[in-house]
């Protein structure tokens, strides 16, 4: 709801920032508060012994705990399109969520920018929003060993669109990741790339066109390639 609360002063404090997620401090704070409001309300109940408090109390803290657990609506969370909150540091209202055509949602989709927040977040919710018909080449990955992307590091496309987001600082030969284009679709069974609203997007935009020689499709707040275990970057058609 953008409206801050008290645990907005912890978060700006020096030390706030050694801390990977400082929000994780709300579970502790929410469990504290069960255990206070439960004890309250056992003394409500019990003291003093009033049998026609119960008959309107009970009713009364179910309906408390119940709006307490109420979410905010999916349409107002940042989750749904969280590339708004990025715009030139405010929400931008005109910001569309990316939606994927159905005839793509299946195999893997390779998004971009894949590590960089909030889009590694903007993926999965695309992919949640999908009902998950699809896979996602996805780089968000807390608390893991290297050695889990090491397979992944092997396929040079994933390697320069690692440098374009400035993660790595590599060269990046487009004609030999052109080349391996092929079978790498093969590899991670991609059926698509998207590529997010981002300060990198065009960037991206302009190497993945070059590499899978597919053309653009703009879809809501991304751009989208459909993607073939044959494309050829040199048989492709360009269309005006």
């Amino acid at each position: 709801l953008r409206i801050p609360g008290p645990a907005a002063f912890f978060f700006h404090l020096p030390f706030a920032k050694f801390i990977s997620a400082p929000a994780r401090f709300d579970v502790i704070v929410a469990l504290c508060l069960a255990i206070l409001g439960s004890l309250g309300a056992k003394y409500l109940l019990r003291s003093p012994p009033n049998p026609r408090r119960k008959y309107w109390l009970m009713p009364l803290i179910f309906l408390l705990v119940v709006a307490d657990y109420l979410t905010v609506p999916f349409p107002r969370a940042s989750t749904v399109d969280p590339g708004k909150a990025y715009r030139v540091g405010r929400p931008n209202p005109n910001a569309i969520a990316c939606t994927l055509p159905r005839d793509l949602q299946h195999g893997t989709v390779l998004t971009f920018p894949s590590l960089i927040a909030p889009y590694c977040l903007k993926s999965m919710w695309m992919q949640v929003a999908d009902a998950g018909r699809f896979a996602i080449v996805d780089g968000y990955l807390s608390y893991t060993p290297p050695d889990v992307w090491k397979p992944f590091w092997n396929i040079r496309i994933l390697r320069s669109l690692m440098t374009i987001e400035g993660i790595y600082h590599e060269r990046i030969d487009t004609a030999a990741d052109a080349a391996s284009a092929p079978g790498a679709i093969r590899e991670l069974n991609l059926s698509a790339a998207v590529v997010f609203d981002s300060p990198q997007g065009d960037a991206g935009v302009a190497y993945l066109r070059k590499v899978f020689g597919a053309m653009p499709e703009r879809e809501g707040s991304c751009t989208v390639y459909r993607l073939r275990p044959e494309q050829n970057p040199a048989t492709a058609v360009t269309v005006k």
